[in-house]
């Protein structure tokens, strides 16, 4: 369970193909849950394209839970990895934080922030790794929540509750 709901593994019929669907249960009325989709919606319609993201797909609202449906990656989240792997060959960790830097730049660059990255975000495999959660703390305060502060992973920007977003 993420810090606003929980993800569930399901199948796309119309697309044919399995994808994770994280679901928002926050205490919210049903009007901010259709605001919170369709900011959502605008980061899936930027068709992210980086193979170090994971592709936001769709978003929705059923019965007043605001949804994203998001490409399916069959990864282990980083903290889990850690856990099991480290320490890991110095090779292999600079290819993954390449891709978590290209990553970033990416999204940065078409205006789909983060705000909250944590190793949770962060799914890697053998020699790769994907990110997820680009737009979603912009979505949450753009309903007038705050997103958890992920301590120690949170930039102090966000720590002090100051403006953390592009200047």
């Amino acid at each position: 369970m993420g810090f606003s709901g929980p993800v569930f593994r399901a199948y796309d019929p119309e697309n044919e193909l399995i994808v994770a669907v994280k679901a928002f249960q926050l205490d919210i009325t049903p009007e901010q849950a259709h605001t919170l989709a369709e900011q959502l919606n605008r980061i899936a319609q930027i068709g992210l394209s980086e193979p170090s993201v994971v592709t936001p797909l769709r978003a929705g609202v059923e019965d007043s839970v605001a949804y994203l449906v998001l490409e399916y990656v069959a990864m282990e989240s980083l903290d889990v990895a850690l856990r099991h792997y480290a320490p890991g060959a110095t090779g292999r960790a600079i290819t993954l934080i390449t891709q978590l830097a290209s990553a970033i730049d990416c999204t940065r660059a078409v205006g789909a922030l983060h705000g909250a990255l944590h190793p949770r975000d962060v799914f890697v495999a053998q020699n790769s790794a994907q990110v997820s959660g680009f737009g979603v703390v912009p979505a949450l305060e753009g309903i007038g929540l705050r997103a958890p502060v992920r301590r120690p992973y949170a930039a102090p920007e966000r720590v002090r509750g100051g403006d953390w977003g592009p200047t």
